[in-house]
């Protein structure tokens, strides 16, 4: 093969799958970010920092009225029994003030959030540093092509 045509072919290759990659993240919308999220229930997948940090963009706020912040202490709390309010489960395992703070004004830019719980542990102030990665607005460009390279982080939800 010419050396001009590997390259093109290469490079179309390259482009096609970039693209393929890119629509199925835009079809499946894992994070709620290019679909309305009303009536739909969208569960963390692999990074619980960053699935968290891009579910509060529109998901939490179409679909909550109340968030709660907090450490590892309440996680795993099941807040569907809190029949005054649906309330969404930030709090991240490991977690601290300054990663719930960023979880907070995210969920909070938007109308739909009005009531905040915060409970307050040693763990949750603890450090002031992101502990794994630092949630900016960065991570909505990078969402396209990340959840299908990182497929095999999926977790299934319980």
């Amino acid at each position: 093969m010419a050396p001009r045509r590997w390259l093109l072919t290469t490079m179309s290759l390259v482009i096609a799958a970039g693209a393929a990659i890119v629509g199925i993240n835009v079809a499946l919308d894992p994070y709620g970010l290019y679909r309305p999220t009303q009536g739909r229930r969208l569960v963390v997948y692999g990074d619980a920092r960053i699935a968290k940090y891009l579910l509060s963009d529109r998901y939490v706020p179409e679909n909550f009225d109340a968030v709660l912040i907090g450490s590892s202490v309440s996680a795993n709390w099941d807040m569907t029994r809190v029949e005054k309010f649906r309330i969404y489960n930030h709090s991240l395992n490991g977690g601290n003030i300054v990663e719930g703070k960023i979880l907070l004004d995210v969920a909070t830019s938007r109308p739909g959030v009005s009531t905040v719980f915060l409970l307050v542990h040693p763990a949750l102030t603890a450090s002031h540093e992101y502990r794994t990665v630092e949630l900016t607005p960065n991570l909505r460009r990078r969402v396209v092509i990340g959840p299908s390279i990182a497929a095999s982080r999926w977790q299934l939800p319980l």
